[in-house]
């Protein structure tokens, strides 16, 4: 069987023309074993395999990495715990200490590992993000070098392979990026042989494999659960209506689960709860939580009420993590083809140049995964080989800055140097800013001034965020943006390319989203010393080159404009 090198391949197996059964769930009572449902498949090329009988498969823990005796510089300050993320990106020895330090395990010591250091009152911590800064007004000052020993989770995906014979193995992924000083978020492993039924996910302390099961409790009738649950950590979220009026609804939202952050315990159960919140009748009320850094976590999770709730109705809904992600489905897996592409056809000029063989300038105009990501020159390359056109860059993009502050730059940065084409993507910190019209005018106000050029304009989303990080980080935020610029380029006459309908829906390619953050577990899919480590910045450019080449051909047969 040929091995798929295309982004997000499980790199064994042909396409699925039909399949029954074959589903990998969790045990009951869930462990460290799946199992695999009885069932057949027929491949593309006629080989049919099948599995008589239900299969348990063990899967081996994620496990922990020991760190000793990590040369680290102190960097940064703070008040109290947890520390937050400080910006870090290399990881050990001579840089940072690697995120999801196990909690309780941390032990700081003077570079000489003679004086023992005491966290909240020489230094401050953060078990989550991997951060250690001095305590504001203690005896540590920044610059001061220590010597660290603490022990760092570890996660793998593993590949449930079934063979033509018709039995089923697991094929185990590694725990190690490739490039020893990134991030540990691998990816998972491409099987040699066989079909691909399933990658299963474990790590981060997880004590046992879930499928990703939402329970709601004490619910009046009519009520639903919405949205997909995203963290890697069983939580609870009690819900109770104080007020119902005029067709309006108020309750207040008790979270409990780990708390992330705290360096010196972890297992507890720690609750708190978010300020009451109203919404109307039939919308959707989401379930935030409250986490050790002050600000609410939306983890993908709401609960629309019944239409008869009154005041006093409690709900309980109860969630576990998805750690398996069944694939091999009929029709095949196309992640490029889950990004949308709008629009090609009116970028008259670029497709004009790529036609005749004119050189072509392309400027990119947006945040950090334009300025450090892979994707700009993944597109540049293949755009070339479209055609006999020179393909040239201008990356005009600034790490941190949304398009309210961009927008500025635009004349004197970009504009100025006669771009044939200029590729605008601030989704991702205009989503974080949380203030949508500003940036829609902003946003209007670019590709309008872009066009008064002459120049095409391609409107791009992007990647999402870790929930923990920010407030407006959630997946429901992100939608909300991906949708206002999709709206945006239709109405405004741009094209456009949305990277994020691809990244919502990971798992329906058998990657949980934080593992393909690769760069910081926040926001960047791709590496800090590797930038073309990671599949969805190379997804993402395939996309767009997909959009020109289909919009070529359509010039070339003379089809109608879409």
């Amino acid at each position: 069987m040929a091995v798929d090198a295309s982004p997000f391949a499980t790199g064994a197996g042909d396409a699925v023309r039909e399949r029954e059964g074959l589903t990998v769930r969790e045990t009951s009572p869930a462990s460290l074993a799946v199992r695999v449902e009885p069932g057949w498949l027929v491949t593309a090329e006629g080989v049919r395999a099948e599995l008589r009988e239900e299969a348990i498969l063990p899967i081996r823990p994620g496990g922990a990495r020991s760190h000793r005796n990590q040369q680290y510089v102190l960097r940064g300050t703070a008040e109290a715990g947890p520390a937050g993320w400080n910006g870090d990106d290399l990881r050990g020895s001579g840089g940072a200490p690697y995120q999801r330090m196990v909690p309780g395990s941390l032990v700081v010591r003077d570079r000489e590992r003679g004086e023992l250091c005491i966290e909240g009152e020489d230094y401050i911590g953060d078990s989550y993000w991997g951060t250690i800064k001095a305590r504001a007004g203690g005896k540590l000052a920044e610059g001061t070098p220590l010597s660290l020993d603490y022990e760092a989770y570890l996660c793998r995906y593993d590949a449930v392979v079934l063979a033509e014979d018709g039995s089923v193995r697991i094929v185990e992924g590694s725990t190690e990026p490739q490039e020893q000083r990134e991030l540990l978020l691998p990816d998972p492993p491409r099987a040699a042989d066989g079909i691909v039924l399933a990658h299963v996910f474990t790590g981060w302390g997880r004590e046992a494999i879930t499928s990703g099961r939402i329970a709601l409790e004490g619910a009046s009738a009519g009520a639903e659960v919405t949205g997909v649950y995203r963290d890697m950590t069983p939580r609870t979220y009690e819900v109770e209506v104080t007020a119902v009026d005029a067709g309006r609804l108020t309750a207040v939202i008790a979270a409990g689960g780990e708390d992330y952050g705290p360096v010196l315990r972890g297992g507890e159960q720690v609750w708190r709860m978010a300020a009451p919140a109203t919404i109307d009748r039939g919308e959707e009320l989401p379930l935030l939580l409250v986490t050790a850094y002050g600000r609410t976590a939306d983890w993908g999770l709401g609960l629309r009420p019944g239409p008869d709730t009154m005041p006093g109705d409690r709900f309980i809904v109860r969630a576990e993590p998805r750690m398996i992600y069944n694939l091999a489905l009929p029709g095949g897996s196309d992640p490029v083809g889950a990004i949308p592409i709008r629009g090609f056809d009116r970028l008259r000029r670029t497709l004009g140049k790529l036609a005749t063989g004119e050189p072509v300038l392309i400027a990119l105009f947006g945040e950090s995964t334009t300025r450090w990501g892979h994707w700009p020159y993944a597109l540049r390359d293949g755009l070339e080989k479209l055609g006999s056109s020179r393909v040239m860059t201008v990356n005009a993009a600034v790490g941190g800055e949304n398009s309210i502050r961009g927008s500025g730059r635009l004349e004197a940065e970009v504009l100025s140097r006669r771009p044939d084409l200029v590729i605008v993507e601030y989704m991702i910190n205009d989503a974080t800013l949380g203030r949508p019209n500003e940036s829609e005018q902003a946003m209007r106000g670019i590709v309008r001034r872009i066009a008064a050029t002459g120049a095409d304009c391609l409107i791009a989303t992007h990647n999402g965020m870790n929930p923990l990080f920010s407030a407006n980080g959630s997946a429901r935020s992100f939608r909300s943006y991906h949708e206002l610029y999709e709206r945006i380029a239709d109405e405004e006459g741009c094209a456009f390319a949305g990277g994020y309908a691809l990244f919502e829906k990971l798992e329906h390619f058998g990657r949980c989203f934080l593992t393909e953050l690769k760069g910081n577990m926040i926001n960047h899919p791709y590496g800090n010393v590797d930038p073309r480590w990671g599949d969805f910045d190379e997804a993402v450019a395939n996309a767009i080159l997909r959009g020109f080449a289909e919009a070529l051909r359509r010039d070339s047969a003379q089809e109608p404009l879409d």
